[in-house]
């Protein structure tokens, strides 16, 4: 029972580490796991560990001993989450610079990824970028992804509370894709739409009290085609006109002639899904079109959900984290299909793999469903109360329409993913301007007294929690190897002591009584030795019959006999307290005879 016990807590920890449940803090798992490790060796060492006599412990352990154990183990997570939470960024930048030397030819340049790595390339490959003017995206098939480190788009929340609850999960979308064919993406058709501001404002659906508003400035992509960005589920934005050119897809106007960025505010009202009791709205032409070559595979990889369709829809993104492994580099056969590939092949890809394959298989459950570029996460400077997205920020993830709702964020890439983890800058770490990278200077934006309060990142949060662990976990072991010290009890002499059977009690009273009289048994003789020993000085009524069970026991494999062992033990006691009056003399005198 002990065994099945610490297995269990094993495989706990493991289900803990490995992030389940998903929606628990990353903290709160890893510390579940260590307490369940602690807790299943404690229940397994709760017992006697061997039956025999061959080697046990010189004493039972003490809660100290199970405390002492425990905090070690918290003081050595600490440390691992310490490193785990300093080290990987800068180990991170330093691999991508030696991969990048011994591997030159891997790192190419796409759609995705060629604004230059200073930021002072052409302003066509920022901004804008991701949106190609032909209104599609075709998916990486081979090679890795460097995205650049350039600001992109600079936002200033103007009520600070408002944005309390999205925290990690904030987006911002430019386009949106609803056909996918061949591994791309196309826009879904639509007539276009144009809109004039009244009073400098579009209002898209009516607002609401808890509307998301913000002022957000981006560069102008030259080509014209600059597009609306700004946190899903727009409400409203303050320009002058905008053109509806596909669903959710707004083209802004053209810049003036003094003006070299778009800056506007604007207001959103962000949904994402709920998977206890979002079900799937009414489609529309093309929004559940699979295509044929795929839908074989797809219903394959659907005959593993379960449930009504909200539960079907979550097992979706539960299957990708665990089938498919997040990652910028790719080797796909560009003439075979790519999500069939991804799927079940592969089984690796960044964050356009991985929305594609949760739309379509979306789509084989009922749920229309599209693919959604921009930004997500972005850096914090909590000085400016402003967030600073970067081309390496830039991602995709699927949105599915719900009954009731509309077009929800139904995120399926990993959270462990390089790109889109939102982050907190340092008090000390000086915020980009819109004016640098080669874009032009703005003036102060002033929207309000509020501050944004926001929580602190993951990776902060992990490294005050485990340096806090760590220097109480180090006081504590100090403390309780004071205690240990202090309660430490009196052992015996013997060599080897923690590796030997313990002592018949008869021969622990032999000796206890010999010490007693001032003639200690020394280590490494032998109980006849020291009978002889003794018995040079005074005569011992008993040594013969010790000598006789004592050797018979041991050495020559006969029984324990209990009464016979009870009756040895009264007449050493007895031995001991007659000759009490004797011990300084027969001392003095082993003294002199030994030297």
């Amino acid at each position: 029972m002990r065994s099945f016990y610490l297995i269990s807590a094993v495989v706990c920890s493991y289900l803990f580490l490995r992030g389940h449940p998903v929606d628990w803090h990353p903290v709160l798992r890893i510390c579940l796991s260590g307490v369940t490790l602690v807790l299943g060796i404690i229940s397994w060492g709760r017992g006697t560990l061997f039956k025999s006599q061959s080697a046990t412990s010189e004493r039972p352990p003490s809660w100290l001993d199970y405390l002492s154990l425990g905090a070690a183990i918290l003081a050595l997570k600490a440390l691992f989450l310490f490193f785990f939470a300093t080290a990987p960024e800068k180990l991170n930048a330093l691999a991508t610079q030696l991969d990048e030397k011994l591997h030159p030819s891997s790192y190419h340049s796409s759609a995705t990824e060629d604004s230059s790595e200073d930021g002072s390339g052409d302003s066509q490959t920022s901004g804008n970028w991701l949106w190609q003017n032909n209104g599609q995206r075709t998916l990486g098939t081979r090679g890795k992804v460097r995205p650049s480190n350039r600001p992109e788009v600079f936002l200033w929340p103007s009520e600070g509370r408002e944005f309390e609850t999205l925290q990690n999960n904030l987006y911002l979308r430019s386009f949106t894709l609803a056909r996918y064919e061949s591994g791309t993406w196309k826009a879904r058709p639509i007539p276009t739409i144009g809109m004039e501001a009244e009073n400098n404002l579009i209002q898209l659906i009516p607002p609401a009290k808890n509307d998301l508003r913000y002022e957000i400035t981006h560069e102008a992509n030259t080509s014209g085609q600059s597009l609306l960005v700004g946190i899903p589920n727009l409400t409203s934005a303050s320009v002058s006109a905008l053109r509806l050119i596909a669903p959710a897809t707004y083209r802004l106007p053209a810049l003036k002639e003094e003006e070299k960025l778009h800056r506007y505010q604007a207001s959103s009202r962000p949904l994402f899904f709920d998977p206890n009791t979002d079900l799937p709205a009414p489609a529309e032409t093309g929004e559940l079109t699979i295509p044929e070559n795929l839908r074989e595979p797809l219903e394959l990889f659907a005959t593993n959900l379960g449930g009504p369709q909200p539960e079907q829809l979550a097992r979706i993104r539960s299957l990708l984290n665990q089938r498919c492994q997040y990652s910028l580099k790719t080797n796909f056969d560009p003439e075979a299909e790519l999500i069939s590939q991804f799927l079940f092949t592969e089984r690796r890809g960044y964050c356009e793999h991985f929305a594609t394959a949760a739309a379509l298989l979306a789509r084989t459950i009922g749920y229309p469903s599209r693919v959604a570029y921009g930004w997500s996460g972005g850096r914090y400077y909590t000085g400016s109360n402003m967030y600073v997205f970067r081309a390496k920020e830039a991602h995709a993830w699927t949105e599915v329409k719900i009954a009731g709702k509309g077009w929800v964020i139904f995120e399926a890439t990993p959270a462990n993913r390089s790109e889109g983890n939102s982050s907190l800058a340092d008090h000390t770490e000086k915020p980009p301007s819109p004016g640098g990278a080669g874009m032009p200077s703005l003036p102060e934006i002033s929207l309000g007294d509020q501050e944004l309060s926001l929580n602190r990142e993951p990776l902060d949060l992990l490294r005050l929690f485990s340096g806090i662990i760590a220097t109480v976990g180090s006081a504590f072991l100090i403390v309780l190897l004071i205690l240990k010290r202090k309660k430490k009890t009196e052992t015996t002499n013997a060599l080897g002591n923690h590796f030997l059977p313990p002592a018949a009690n008869y021969l622990t009273a032999f000796r206890k009584a010999s010490a007693t009289l001032g003639i200690p048994m020394p280590i490494g003789r032998t109980l006849r030795a020291h009978l002889e020993a003794i018995e040079s000085l005074q005569p011992i009524p008993f040594a013969e019959e010790l000598l006789s069970y004592h050797y018979g026991h041991h050495y020559s494999g006969k029984n324990r006999d209990k009464p016979r062992e009870r009756r040895l033990l009264k007449e050493i006691k007895r031995w001991g307290a007659q000759s009490t009056a004797t011990e300084k003399s027969l001392g003095k005198s082993l003294h002199s005879a030994s030297s």
